[in-house]
């Protein structure tokens, strides 16, 4: 569900940047804020390792 959910704030985005509109509607702020809060759930049941490799980006692997 998060994954669709992020997948249409990026469409929507996308659309804003074509046609100039620069806020984001309430829907749009709804979809991040579940998105984000489920990756803090994703992110509090990670196994350490896993929760350590998370902070790193791939430029420094």
């Amino acid at each position: 569900m998060a994954e669709t959910q992020a997948q249409r704030v990026a469409a929507r985005a996308q659309q804003r940047q074509a046609t100039g509109r620069r806020r984001m509607t309430g829907e749009e702020i709804n979809g991040v804020m579940t998105a984000l809060g489920d990756l803090v759930e994703v992110l509090q049941e990670a196994a350490p390792a896993g929760k350590a490799r998370s902070g790193s980006s791939p430029r420094n692997n």
